[in-house]
């Protein structure tokens, strides 16, 4: 009995040891595969302008020399990525990219991206104010934005850090005032104090690196991120008041758009009537590039078709709206029209469609899915009384 416990010992020992032998063995295959890998896809520095290549870029063996006219930037980092060359470069409190199909193309946009860098170069002993530093970093931001988000941020700049520091010399602001200035702006404004603080961020950062300021005070500053509300559709008797209190207005057309189209105030300005739609400018863009969105114009719009020209911006509206409903925002007549659509039986995805949303359910080409026809017979719907 003992003989059989102690060979069955000695079976399991030796099934252990193979085990382990086989293990190490395996170990050491993978750890030579490893090396052999790492050596074929080892990161390329090239001592002229230090760009670095990640290994895939590197899978696609481009030339050293088209790299040798590259301006000297160490930041520059240069990736391949779903069939296109990106160049990233994080400088003065920014993060761009420029990408294109081939290396010389990217290289180009990122050395045209440099020469505006150094126009106008600064003289560092010159006072520099906030409203210098921040209409620079504006500046710098355009060729990686879009048109109507540099537009955005022109007027948050103008309208909360211009408003709130003047022309200040960027030395003399503290950071208790910052603290102070983006807490009290974040209780207040909600979302748009993120991108304040971002805007903030860049022109300290930038400030910096140029040697205007020693120290950053923006780095003392905690970000917060904002509650992210979906709001509230207004009731059928406030629907009823808001129509009464804004007929005749110069503002009127402002507040139809939103509540009987859906558009963001935002997307208002450039709403033009086409036949049987509401086209707009969305403010949701695809590749930096201009995306149209189309509406149908509803029982509930069609009286209101003569005024729609001469819009303006939503801000006036705004503080109107603000005075009549002071617990709802301009933005929940938005929400507002959704409502209304999914309460007269048109689909989700349709109201989707209407509204510029992108889920996992809908990309920006649903259009193509859906006839003007169809879309105007799911607008005959939106009819209902007040």
């Amino acid at each position: 009995m003992l003989d059989n416990y102690i060979q069955q010992l000695n079976k399991i020992a030796k099934l252990l040891i193979r085990m382990a032998t086989e293990m190490t063995v395996e170990l050491e295959v993978k750890e030579q595969e490893h090396k052999a890998l790492k050596e074929k896809f080892k990161i390329i520095n090239f001592p002229i302008d230090k760009i670095k290549l990640s290994e895939s870029a590197v899978s696609k063996n481009p030339k050293k020399k088209e790299f040798s006219d590259m301006p000297h930037i160490n930041e520059a980092k240069l990736r391949f990525h779903k069939g296109t060359y990106e160049y990233r470069l994080r400088k003065n409190g920014l993060n761009v990219s420029f990408s294109a199909k081939t290396v010389e193309q990217a290289r180009k946009k990122l050395a045209d991206y440099i020469q505006s860098l150094k126009k106008e170069p600064v003289k560092k002993n010159n006072r520099k104010s906030i409203q210098e530093i921040g209409e620079r970093i504006l500046e710098l931001k355009k060729p990686t934005i879009s048109k109507k988000e540099a537009e955005i941020q022109k007027g948050q700049f103008k309208n909360y850090i211009l408003k709130q520091f003047q022309d200040r010399d960027i030395r003399s602001i503290t950071d208790l005032e910052l603290s102070k200035f983006y807490y009290d702006l974040y209780e207040k404004k909600g979302r748009t104090s993120e991108s304040i603080y971002t805007l903030l961020k860049a022109i300290f950062e930038y400030a910096l690196d140029e040697g205007y300021i020693s120290k950053n005070p923006m780095r003392k500053i905690k970000y917060r991120k904002s509650n992210r509300t979906n709001g509230t559709a207004i009731s059928l008797a406030e629907e009823k008041i808001l129509i009464e209190r804004i007929k005749g207005t110069h503002h009127e057309n402002v507040i139809i758009l939103m509540l009987y189209a859906g558009l963001r105030p935002c997307e208002v300005k450039t709403a033009r009537i086409e036949g049987n739609f509401i086209v707009t400018q969305s403010m949701k863009q695809k590749n930096q590039k201009i995306v149209f969105r189309k509406i149908p114009i509803t029982p509930m719009m069609r009286p209101y078709i003569p005024i729609i020209k001469d819009i303006a911006s939503a801000g006036e509206a705004r503080k109107v709206f603000n005075q009549i409903f002071p617990n709802h925002k301009l933005y929940d007549l938005r929400h507002t029209f959704i409502t209304r659509c999914q309460e007269c039986g048109v689909p989700e995805n349709i109201v989707g469609v209407w509204a510029g949303h992108k889920n996992n359910t809908m990309t920006g080409s649903v259009y193509t899915h859906f006839s003007d026809e169809f879309m105007i017979k799911e607008g005959k719907k939106i009819t209902y009384k007040i």
